[in-house]
């Protein structure tokens, strides 16, 4: 059996206000899930306050990938997890599972910093760091 072909790419930007966005590209699955998990953990623990994730590049996301984005928006740290710019097939798969119900989705990445640094700004400056 060949290897599984690495097929999502992962970056982080830390925004001044205390967000990080992160951007997902390509396609995210059961074999990319552990790499998604590790992402999004550093970023809820990175001592924002709010992290975005740019969905906009994302091609491909399967019910494990959704499961990491819904678990880090429950994280313990209490930073929120705004999710930006989703593509048809992630907002349909939102839908159908009623994530689009409990973590916050926006339609574009400036909409969802928006929220993200309203969040920031009721945290406050003396958020300890994580």
């Amino acid at each position: 059996m060949a290897p599984a072909q690495e097929d999502l790419h992962i970056s982080a930007i830390e925004l001044p206000g205390r967000v990080r966005v992160v951007r997902l590209e390509g396609e995210t699955d059961a074999v990319q899930q552990p790499r998604l998990r590790a992402a999004m953990s550093a970023a809820v623990r990175s001592g924002v306050a709010g992290v975005v994730v740019d969905l906009s590049r994302l091609r491909f996301c399967d019910s494990c990938g959704l499961r990491e984005l819904v678990l880090a928006h429950g994280n313990p740290e209490g930073v929120v997890v705004v999710l930006a710019a989703p593509t048809a097939q992630f907002l349909r798969l939102a839908e159908i599972t009623g994530v689009d119900q409990v973590v916050a989705i926006r339609p574009t990445v400036a909409a969802a910093l928006t929220t993200a640094l309203a969040a920031a700004a009721r945290r406050g400056p003396d958020l300890p760091p994580q």
